[in-house]
């Protein structure tokens, strides 16, 4: 595969999106765009229609979609435009990269899953619960379908720190939370992977340069529930564990946002593929220490 070349991130105010641009670039040129009017590329995926028309500006040999909807209450609550961002978006972007033999990799989620096993393997049968789930398992389908230089990635809870972040992450927030005395409800039934972003953003370089097409899960190396994580939280940063009341998660009338129980996934394929190296979680929150000393 490219050895050096232009890389095009979008999403690049997101999380992943902003670790890809800060990690180390082997040679590449890499290009952020988002839809603020300061970014180095503006593209709003709304406008199916400019996309083609920004790619062809750039040129990119590899797209590195991170944009998206991503809020599982946006996705129910919009859900239109929903499928035109994270699958119509997604169908024009594959097709650009077959037709112009650029490599495409797609970020997907671990929400793909009904949560009714405990751990996946990228074999595993999707059927996603909510519209969030649905749609990105559409974007799945459409990146693989239209070009077969493609690669979806499935990851799960994933947390870190960069300047400027567009939203808050699970960590940030129950920092931000804690230290102000206040209490959250937090789900014990609920169990992920937590993946520290930054180990996402060094295996996407390696995989831009990898022959390797299809799904692949980058996470963190444990499961935990959400609200073991959130005690780990507390460990590291000092926090009153005590503010923080477990809770079943609750049956929902509102089955478009339904959450999976389970989605711990497994990640032997991608140390195997790329040697994929995933940090445990108190490791991982330490590069969260910038961001606990500004609050």
């Amino acid at each position: 595969m490219i050895k050096s070349g232009r890389v095009l991130v979008l999403g690049a105010n997101g999380l992943i999106g902003a670790h890809i641009l800060k990690a180390d670039p082997m040679g590449y040129q890499v290009i952020g765009s988002t839809r603020r009017a300061n970014a180095s590329v503006v593209i709003n995926l709304e406008n199916l229609e400019q996309i083609p028309e920004m790619l062809n500006r750039v040129k990119p040999n590899s797209i590195i979609n991170c944009a998206g909807i991503t809020s599982i209450h946006a996705a129910m609550e919009n859900p239109i435009l929903t499928n035109v961002v994270n699958v119509d978006a997604v169908k024009v972007i594959a097709e650009w990269s077959s037709q112009n033999s650029a490599r495409l990799i797609q970020f997907s989620t671990d929400f793909v899953y009904d949560g009714s096993k405990e751990f996946y393997y990228e074999s595993d049968p999707a059927n996603p619960l909510s519209i969030y789930g649905k749609s990105k398992l559409q974007s799945e389908k459409a990146a693989l379908e239209a070009n077969a230089n493609s690669v979806v990635i499935r990851t799960s809870l994933v947390y870190g720190y960069v300047n400027e972040l567009s939203r808050l992450n699970f960590p940030l927030f129950i920092i931000s939370k804690l230290r102000k005395g206040e209490r959250l409800d937090i789900t014990s039934d609920q169990f992920r992977s937590p993946t520290y972003a930054g180990d996402i953003a060094h295996a996407v370089l390696k995989l831009i340069e990898s022959d390797y097409t299809g799904i692949l899960h980058l996470s963190g190396p444990t499961r935990r529930s959400v609200y073991e994580f959130a005690l780990e939280v507390c460990k590291a940063f000092d926090l009153d564990p005590n503010l923080l009341t477990p809770v079943r998660t609750q049956p929902t009338t509102e089955g478009n946002c339904q959450r999976p129980l389970s989605t711990g996934l497994r990640i032997e394929k991608a140390k195997s593929i790329i040697n994929y190296q995933s940090i445990d979680i108190s490791s991982g929150l330490k590069h969260l220490e910038p961001y606990a000393q500004s609050i």
